[in-house]
């Protein structure tokens, strides 16, 4: 999996510019979870941001993950969380298989990937979801 991080500022010399991007974790205000994806966090934030208003949502960013491969790692995390994946529809949400069911130390798992990979903070207020 190639990936760079934010402290390196660098991604890796085979890195393609079309699959760089970010990998998300977002709870949402009853305790589920969105694994995501995306090359634009502040477009796709501020998308979540409507999103959740107009469903009557809270939603909260726990972690984002700079990466060389957001498709790879987006499946990576999929596919490590498959077991607690629902098949609720989640109104306006997107697509429910990208929803799961975490325990706290799920979300400590992927915290701590993303911090091996380089995670960055949800401090940027741009991000923001609220």
């Amino acid at each position: 999996m190639g990936v760079s991080t934010e402290a390196t500022g660098g991604s890796s010399p085979n890195a393609r510019p079309d699959k760089a991007g970010y990998v998300y974790l977002l709870q949402r205000h009853d305790g589920w979870y969105r694994i995501g994806r995306t090359a634009n966090p502040e477009q796709r934030f501020r998308q979540w941001r409507w999103m959740a208003r107009n469903n009557h949502y809270t939603l909260k960013i726990i972690t984002i993950i700079r990466t060389d491969d957001q498709r790879e790692l987006e499946a990576f995390f999929h596919n490590l969380f498959k077991s607690k994946r629902t098949d609720e529809r989640h109104n306006g949400m997107g697509p429910r298989h990208e929803w799961f069911k975490l325990a706290e130390e799920d979300v400590h798992t992927f915290y701590r990937w993303g911090e091996a990979l380089g995670a960055i903070s949800q401090a940027d207020s741009k991000w923001r979801l609220s």
